[in-house]
């Protein structure tokens, strides 16, 4: 039932849904090609134990990792109890290492943080936020803006919570509340309930989300849809592009960039542009820096 209403409230930008789903098609090309049988990828593993393991990977999802040791030996690790993952990368196959997988640039994906892991995050200059891993299934992800010479700033809390994972699939659910310290007006609310299924490839991923979207009225007024992905172009570069839609407003939100990936600090920039409805009043890009290290 929730997904026919869904749906129902978004019939009239149906226009802007097969756009969306033909530059999402275009990179699906690019996320999942077929599998090179004759590719090899080796791996090294250290356990939060100290134990050290290196061979060749014979799987890698989102619970565990299987590698064979040169003496023919299968080793199975439980992720959450892996202190560092290093890849050796193949021509034909880049394997997914990204301490930032639990988001893309604005889209939340399916992924969590590990128990006990954390990370600061700068955007923009002014935007400052935070999350921790409180299981391995549940995070939770809070902001607060730093404009100068004001006492009215926005903050926000973002918690998730992953109840499914599988052959490279997570489903997880999540909300979104967002406001601001105001003197001199009441504040404005902006609240989201919200679903999203991630499934990652030998390149990339591909999420999608459904939720309620509202500002300062009832939850469920203003469903969203957000249809993302992200894919590897280099060793350590990878591109993003995600789209959001959101039923009453016309056209959508686009935002596409690159992220830089290292071992604890990622860097993304991006554009971001409000498309109305694709007329022909042009297209305004907005600049959007970010800066997370994760620890």
């Amino acid at each position: 039932m929730i997904f026919h209403y869904f749906f129902n409230k978004l019939n009239n930008q149906i226009g802007d849904f097969m756009k969306t789903l033909l530059i999402v098609l275009f990179c699906s090309i690019l996320l999942f090609p077929p599998e090179e049988s004759d590719s090899i990828r080796t791996i090294a593993l250290t356990l939060i134990d100290g134990s050290y393991y290196k061979g060749t990977l014979v799987r890698d999802d989102s619970l565990q990792i299987q590698l064979q040791l040169p003496n023919g030996v299968f080793i199975t690790a439980e992720k959450s109890k892996i202190r560092e993952i290093k890849y050796s990368i193949s021509k034909k196959n880049i394997p997914y290492n990204d301490p930032s997988n639990h988001r893309l640039i604005f889209t939340p994906t399916a992924r969590t943080l590990k128990r006990g892991s954390a990370f600061f995050s700068n955007s923009q200059i002014f935007v400052l936020s935070a999350g921790y891993g409180i299981i391995d299934e549940i995070m939770v992800t809070t902001g607060i803006t730093v404009f100068p010479g004001t006492v009215e700033q926005i903050y926000f809390v973002f918690p998730k919570g992953r109840f499914y994972s599988k052959n490279n699939l997570d489903f997880s659910i999540g909300g979104l509340y967002l406001s601001s310290f105001s003197q001199s007006a009441p504040s404005t609310a902006i609240k989201s309930l919200y679903l999203t299924s991630t499934y990652t490839g030998n390149r990339g991923s591909l999420s999608v989300g459904v939720g309620l979207f509202s500002a300062n009225s009832h939850l469920g007024e203003k469903p969203l849809l957000t249809i993302s992905g992200e894919f590897f172009i280099f060793e350590k570069t990878k591109a993003i592009l995600e789209t959001w839609t959101v039923n009453g407003y016309d056209g959508l939100l686009l935002l596409m960039g690159l992220r830089s990936i290292g071992e604890r600090l990622s860097s993304d920039f991006g554009l971001i542009s409000a498309m109305p409805q694709y007329n022909n009043r042009g297209i305004a890009f907005l600049p959007w820096l970010n800066i997370s290290y994760s620890f």
